[in-house]
């Protein structure tokens, strides 16, 4: 919200919130600091991505950060790919082998 301050949010709260999106992850929902609500992380993702779109545009970062981000829609964060693939394997070994195959593709 151009010209408003940021809305104070109570350190209990940012706690809360930050503890529910390392679990969640953008498959979950983020506290909406605006409203104080839980949302959607994909819809605040986007309405973030949608404020700052003149400043990305302006410094060549807009294109990457649309490709990150379909990416992460498509393959999942790191945390997501890293349980699934652990799902498939059942093995912790096998998983970060997998991993690592993967990181160096």
């Amino acid at each position: 919200m151009a010209g408003r301050p940021a809305p104070e949010v109570p350190d209990h709260v940012l706690r809360a919130a930050h503890w529910n999106a390392a679990h969640a992850g953008l498959a979950g929902t983020l506290l909406d600091p605006v409203r104080g609500v839980a949302r959607p992380a994909w819809d605040l993702v986007g309405e973030l991505v949608a404020a700052v779109t003149p400043v990305l545009a302006r410094h060549g970062d807009l294109a990457g950060t649309h490709d990150g981000l379909q990416r992460l829609r498509r393959t999942g964060t790191g945390a997501e790919r890293q349980r699934r693939i652990l799902g498939r394997t059942g093995d912790v070994p096998a998983t970060l082998t997998e991993l690592a195959r993967l990181t160096v593709s």
